[in-house]
């Protein structure tokens, strides 16, 4: 829910009507987005059914940041994308009141005969490491970590698959986690 959300009551003499307005509690770290018009999953950062050659102003106008927090689109490459259309491979980056946090939600659109499923996503989420989603960054695995522990610390995107390769792009199927590794 969002602050645009009203509930009416109407009473059982059908004359007294009373207009609610949701008003959520939220505070100045918080860092997400929801909207009228698209799924937003709060788990997945995902947000779904975005229809195809939409533009970043129409785009972003259906979107509704938590109290305070700013919203921006950036392309694969980090850069604020301000105009034109929503790429596959754009981000949306919501950064809290404070500015203490950010969270980076991905773009799904919507199916057509040429492309049935958003086959083109593929990113991790983790409750245990910090993941940066637009720099590419993991934070917080140890070289210590064993491979099995490193994957199962992590959540591919629904029909991705990930694997650790090592700085050569070389899989790795033994061993410990290494700073020059990459998934």
């Amino acid at each position: 829910v969002n602050s645009d959300t009203y509930l009416e009551v109407t009473a059982e003499n059908g004359s007294t009507r009373i207009i609610y307005q949701l008003l959520p509690q939220s505070v100045e770290s918080d860092a997400f987005v929801t909207s009228d018009i698209y799924s937003v999953s709060q788990k997945e950062f995902l947000i779904s059914f975005v229809p195809r050659g939409i533009n970043v102003q129409s785009f972003m106008s259906n979107l509704v940041p938590s109290l305070g927090a700013t919203l921006k689109i950036v392309d694969k490459k980090g850069f604020e994308r301000t105009d034109r259309t929503v790429a596959d491979d754009d981000k949306v980056v919501v950064t809290s009141a404070n500015e203490m946090y950010t969270v980076v939600y991905h773009i799904a659109k919507l199916s057509t005969q040429y492309l049935k499923e958003t086959t083109y996503l593929a990113y991790i989420l983790s409750n245990t490491y910090m993941i940066d989603q637009v720099d590419y960054v993991i934070d917080g695995a140890s070289s210590e970590g064993t491979l099995a522990d490193f994957y199962s610390k992590i959540t591919a995107s629904r029909g991705a698959t990930a694997m650790v390769v090592d700085k050569d792009g070389v899989e790795k199927t033994t061993g410990n986690i290494t700073g020059s590794d990459m998934v």
